[in-house]
């Protein structure tokens, strides 16, 4: 029960922390300078859930080792693909409005989509963890051992 409140609190959070300043969440401080399409609310939905998913995961489970680099990769991607390129003071200092609108707005839906799949496997490599980590054989090898998930050779085992 606890895992789906650390979920709903988790994902909640970040639906405002993604929704507000790319103005999805209508808001009297952040102002859109190109439309709102509809995969625009489905990825803040998808990042967001999934977002909540992972974190749920890693608190409920006290996992030690996590995946940092894609959870930080998928959300930053997320937050690329959801939010107004020209309103994105980072990309328009980097790139420009007219490269923006012309090279980066239209591949925008891939990149959310990419933010996907990326927390996707987030998630599927915490579940490994989870899983390996619960295995008493595997707990007692973690003391002193470097940590192998999937090794093969004959000392490990």
């Amino acid at each position: 029960m606890k895992f789906f409140l650390y979920i709903i609190g988790i994902t909640s959070l970040f639906l405002l922390v993604l929704g507000i300043p790319t103005a999805v969440i209508p808001n009297p401080y952040f102002t859109r300078m190109t439309p709102i399409y509809w995969f625009d609310y489905f990825y803040l939905i998808a990042d967001s859930l999934l977002l909540g998913i992972y974190f749920g995961l890693v608190i409920s489970k006290k996992l030690t080792r996590r995946s940092d680099g894609k959870i930080a990769s998928g959300g930053l991607a997320g937050f690329f693909g959801i939010a107004c390129p020209i309103c994105n003071k980072l990309l328009l200092w980097l790139f420009g409005a007219t490269w923006l609108l012309q090279y980066f707005e239209p591949i925008r839906p891939f990149v959310g989509l990419l933010s996907v799949i990326i927390l996707l496997w987030a998630i599927r490599s915490a579940l490994v963890f989870a899983r390996a980590d619960s295995l008493p054989a595997f707990a007692e090898r973690q003391k002193g051992v470097r940590r192998v998930l999937h090794c093969a050779c004959r000392r490990c085992h």
